[in-house]
């Protein structure tokens, strides 16, 4: 009987895992490899942008809209949504740095008067602006010009 203990013993151990918080680094999705440069330049998220693809949530697909969805980031800090062209929302908007989820040093982050999700800025190029929830779970969205 005493062998018979051991040898479940001697198969079960193995199959434990640690388990508890884990204080490594969020990983980080291929296309934020640029979150940390500190050459993002804030001031590019203005204008109008569409919406080519978002990614994420607890399923993890990918997403192309099916009707033209835009966000326009103005000067005065006020951000409005359209579908095909009609008005659905708009916000205040400031532009911080804060801390986040994709990385140890602080961000630059869009925080909404109305919405307490920040979204990362990943990438803010001329033609390009990537933005993500800073929370885990979260969706990816991917804007053009």
């Amino acid at each position: 009987m005493r062998n018979i203990l051991y040898f479940l013993l001697i198969l079960l151990i193995p199959a434990c895992k640690k388990s508890g918080a884990d204080n490594s680094t969020p990983a980080v999705t291929a296309n934020a490899k640029t979150i940390n440069e500190a050459t993002i330049d804030t001031a590019k998220i203005y204008g109008s942008w569409k919406l080519i693809n978002y990614s994420g949530g607890l399923a993890g697909g990918k997403y192309i809209p099916t009707v033209l969805t835009v966000v326009e980031f103005d000067r005065d800090r006020t951000v409005k949504y359209y579908s095909n062209s009609v008005l659905l929302a708009q916000d205040k908007y400031t532009v911080q740095l804060g801390a986040s989820i994709f990385s140890n040093s602080p961000i630059f982050q869009i925080q909404y008067a109305q919405n307490i999700i920040k979204k990362a800025i990943i990438k803010a190029k001329t033609d390009t602006l990537e933005l993500a929830d800073d929370m885990y779970d979260g969706y990816y969205y991917v804007y053009t010009k």
